[in-house]
């Protein structure tokens, strides 16, 4: 069956949409086109779901591409389509790039992407391909019979209220570490699906007892945490467990081996909601990367602790957390001595925040801080928050307030000597100047 760039197959309980995309790779040349779909039997054009292909988005064509920069790399020209419900449904829709598979499997090696939310202006997500979560364990048997030449990953997923639609931008571009020569007359053809379906009101409550997992043989080990909405594909887990605060196996946790480490698998059938995560990642010395995706953070009260001495992580993706309920964030990024960037850190509501001591401590590589938002009314504990912080050369705290009874012991020491934190007003600035000891300039914005 043809279709035009405009049309859409829906499969999968009636919600699939698949379009292909061929991106042909070389050192030179990177092109992106339309190709023909194989008729499925498996069809249902009466969906809700309905996505619409800009004009200027039937072809890719990224002349004379090259091992690039992510500012480089966003500047592509992009794919971009609005994915909407044609009647009164919710809908969760899931984005992934699959490719044929190979022996070499070169898109794990090359491949970073980005997905932009154009409506709102907001950056999304952006990681190298081999991040992302494995795509087939959203897949029924039967599609993983007809998707068996080709590695599947899925690269982002999110809600859609039955009234609103949303405008992306897929940018894909050869990572900036890898060399000429990998990519030198070589072809990599890569295919885009959504995948849609309709949400559900039911859920899983997930149960961290403190940590997610406690046995250290195991636990140093893990490398990769994922959040799939499915109990399917633990074939090849080595260990599985209840995860459910109701111990009803509503939630599974498995792990994977993932050469000599490990990948943890975090499914339910439900959407999964938590409302503590105190220390539950604490102390995972080997871990590098978490996908929140498909976590419902909106009765989250406790992060206290939450990342601690994952001393291997460096990038933290949090944008989609929902922390209007959060009482204590107490050292929740401490000792992550190789953190370098937390997106939307920036985004986080801290109107209910009473403890936010330790939250940033020995954070060796983090270099700026944009808390802008933060607002700190109901803080009355700060010690030691930007404690060793020695790169933090930028701290925008700029609606932080701060009250007369607030515990701030040597919230600043250690910090760049020349750090500048940005504050609302003279009473602010007045107060961090008191603190910083004439180390650094404090600004009013």
């Amino acid at each position: 069956m043809k279709k035009e760039v405009r049309y859409f197959i829906l499969i999968f309980l009636g919600f699939l949409i698949i379009l292909t995309i061929s991106l042909e790779v070389t050192y030179s040349f990177m092109k992106s086109q339309v190709k023909e779909e194989e008729n499925i039997s498996d069809i249902n054009v009466n969906s809700c779901a309905k996505i619409i292909f800009e004009e200027n988005s039937k072809e890719i064509n990224l002349t004379n591409t090259y091992p690039m920069s992510d500012e480089v790399g966003l500047q592509t020209e992009p794919f971009i389509f609005s994915i909407s419900t044609s009647c009164n449904l919710d809908i969760n829709y899931k984005i992934y790039i699959s490719s044929l598979k190979t022996m070499d499997s070169l898109e794990n090696k090359v491949i970073r992407y980005a997905i932009k939310d154009i409506n709102n202006n907001k950056l999304l997500v952006i990681k190298d391909l081999k991040d992302a979560v494995a795509g087939e364990i959203d897949f029924a048997s039967y599609e993983l019979d007809m998707l068996k030449d080709e590695n599947i990953y899925r690269i982002y997923q999110n809600n859609l209220t039955s009234s609103e639609i949303q405008k992306l931008a897929l940018y894909v571009w050869i990572k900036d570490d890898v060399a000429s020569t990998t990519t030198m007359n070589q072809e990599l053809f890569l295919k885009v699906s959504v995948k849609a379906f309709e949400k559900k009101d039911n859920y899983a409550i997930l149960g961290t007892e403190n940590s997610l997992y406690k046995e250290a043989l195991y636990k140093n080990k893990i490398k990769n945490i994922y959040f799939v909405d499915s109990l399917n594909n633990q074939n090849d887990s080595i260990k599985t467990w209840d995860l459910s605060k109701n111990k009803d196996n509503s939630i599974i946790g498995w792990l994977v081996s993932n050469m000599d480490n490990y990948d943890l698998y975090i499914g339910s059938n439900y959407p999964i909601q938590i409302a503590d995560f105190s220390y539950a990642f604490a102390n995972m010395v080997n871990l590098e990367n978490i996908d929140f995706a498909l976590i419902d953070t909106k009765d989250l009260n406790n992060m206290q602790y939450m990342f601690k001495g994952d001393t291997n992580l460096k990038e933290i993706d949090i944008s989609n957390f929902d922390t209007r309920n959060v009482t204590n964030m107490e050292g929740v990024f401490a000792d992550c001595e190789n953190l370098e960037k937390i997106i939307g850190i920036e985004d986080l509501s801290t109107l209910n925040v009473t403890n936010m001591a330790y939250l940033f401590f020995n954070l060796p590589k983090i270099t700026e801080l944009d808390l802008s938002n933060w607002q700190t009314n109901k803080v009355n504990n700060m010690n030691y928050m930007f404690y060793n912080a020695i790169a933090l050369k930028t701290l925008n705290f700029k609606n932080a307030s701060f009250n007369e009874n607030i515990k701030v012991a040597d919230i600043f020491t250690n910090v760049f000597p020349e750090i500048n934190i940005i504050v609302k007003d003279e009473l602010s600035q007045k107060f961090i100047e008191n603190i910083i000891e004439n180390n650094g300039s404090v600004i009013i914005n």
